[in-house]
């Protein structure tokens, strides 16, 4: 997981990642937060897999840059999947919340 801050690069790098194997052929429940603190965190299946350091603010927000979601906005990391259910919330879930919503499933 990428995020562009003001102490990442360009590129959201540093990204947190996920261990060998998470990524699997099959339908999954991921979502990324980062709290007001600054901890990211990256949950498969309502599980926490990773979570790090992602410091700086989004002060140097591009409102002109578009949301690139599964690929770069060049196209040149194909993935092949599909995305059910997309949501952007202004706060970051609590590990309750992202059960539930695991839960749920996409509606």
């Amino acid at each position: 997981m990428r995020l562009r801050t003001t102490t990442t690069n360009n590129n959201g790098q540093p990204s947190l990642t996920s261990a060998a194997g998470t990524a699997r052929a099959e339908p999954q429940h991921v979502v990324y937060t980062r709290d007001a603190s600054g901890v990211g965190r990256l949950y498969v299946n309502g599980a926490l897999v990773v979570a790090g350091a992602v410091s700086g603010d989004l002060s140097n927000w591009n409102a002109g840059y578009p949301l690139a979601l599964a690929n770069e906005l060049t196209g040149n990391r194909p993935w092949l999947g599909e995305l059910d259910l997309v949501a952007v919330y202004d706060r970051a879930l609590s590990a309750d919340e992202i059960v539930r919503n695991t839960a749920a499933g996409a509606e």
